[in-house]
This record gives C-alpha cells, structure tokens and sequence, in this order.
C-alpha cells in the first residue's frame, strides 16, 4: 500500500504535537510513506520568518529528514501532482490512501472514489 501525505495533514499533525507518519506506519504494516518533492518547497517557503506556522513548518522539515519516505520528484503545485498521482495508482490498481487537511483536494479525491483521510485533532484519520 502507498501513503500519500499532503502539507496541510503535516502540518496539522506537528501542531498538534501528533507523530502522523509514525501512527500511519503503525496503523498501515508494510506500507509506503510517501510525499512530493513539492511538499518539501512548500515548507521550506512556509519556514522563513518566526511566526507560529514557519516554526511549524521548519519542525515539519526536520521530522521529514528522519523519517522514513519515499520523496516523488516533480514539478507540480503540490495538490495536481497529488491528484493525478491518485488517479494513476487507481488505474494501476495499487492500494492507496491519501491523507489530507485540505478540504478543496479531499472533494477532488471522494468525487473520483479515491480513498482519502483526514487527520483529527486526536491524531486519527477519520
């Protein structure tokens, strides 16, 4: 199974001092964590300055470098390269999940029948 996690579930889960990667691996034996190289430039932009959310963002990055997963490269706006990565494994027939706070890419994912999880504030995917 492969795990795509998107920035606003990341950054939700730091915030809420919730270890999202290592709950889905728990959760998920055997599965593929994985993220685009997009997610990484977000929080890099997200990380300058020392309000509330670039410290969360730079926290985000360092949990990212000691985690095990899988970084996609590519060029994309973050949520189009999700969608289409979604829609290929679909058609390939590979088990996914996608995980995401952002309500505009969740409705995107549900109207294509891909299956799609939000973390809650207790650190469960709902």
């Amino acid at each position: 199974m492969e795990i795509i996690i998107d920035t606003s579930s990341l950054l939700f889960s730091v915030k809420n001092k919730c270890d999202i990667i290592l709950k889905v691996s728990q959760q998920f034996n055997n599965a593929q964590i994985a993220i685009s190289d997009g997610i990484l430039r977000e929080l890099k932009g997200l990380s300058s300055g020392n309000s509330n959310l670039s410290i969360i963002a730079k926290t985000t990055m360092e949990i990212l470098k000691n985690k095990k997963v899988k970084v996609y490269k590519n060029n994309e706006f973050v949520d189009d390269w999700i969608l289409k990565k979604a829609l290929y494994n679909d058609k390939s027939k590979v088990d996914q999940l996608i995980i995401t706070n952002d309500t505009l890419l969740y409705k995107k994912l549900k109207s294509n029948n891909i299956k799609v999880k939000k973390v809650n504030i207790k650190c469960f995917l709902k």
